[in-house]
């Protein structure tokens, strides 16, 4: 059974995205997009 969730509680969680999103721009911006990159070593 699924549960709807409160209108309040999705816009909070769009709000976290954005700002999640707004972050990661911002520190693309500011050291360039490979910093972000994870690389795997093996």
């Amino acid at each position: 059974m699924t549960t709807a969730r409160h209108p309040q509680t999705v816009k909070v969680f769009d709000m976290r995205n954005q700002t999640a999103e707004l972050a990661v721009d911002l520190i693309e911006s500011l050291f360039g997009k490979s910093t972000l990159m994870r690389t795997v070593h093996c």
